[in-house]
């Protein structure tokens, strides 16, 4: 293999796999796992719980970057709760984990 067609090998494979792995790690959007969440409790009352209850939480997270998205409730071994995982932003996922958090007139942990 000469120099001329290594750099070309170099170039295709090594270079654009190292980008192509750093654009994907930036896609990734970190998740949460509330714990002990009510099954009454809807989606839209646990995103608005969050940003709204929980402000002394949140005080160096930006207003826009306060996004959360319910992926998928998880049953628990008893039928009133559930566990309820959330898509949040990175600098969200930093200020909640491992906290307990306000959502309606409970406390939850947060994982």
């Amino acid at each position: 293999m000469t120099a001329r067609n290594f750099d070309w090998f170099h170039e295709l494979f090594w270079n654009y796999g190292y980008r192509r792995r750093r654009l994907k790690k930036l896609e990734w959007k970190p998740l949460l796992r509330l714990l002990g969440v009510t099954l009454d409790t809807d989606d839209v009352l646990i995103k608005e719980a969050i940003k709204s209850q929980n402000k002394s939480l949140l005080e160096e997270v930006e207003e826009e970057e306060r996004e959360a998205r319910v992926v998928m409730r998880v049953r628990r071994s008893t039928e009133a709760v559930a566990g309820v995982i959330l898509e949040v932003g990175p600098a969200l996922w930093a200020a909640l984990k491992y906290r307990k958090v306000r959502v309606g007139f409970q406390i939850i942990p947060v994982v």
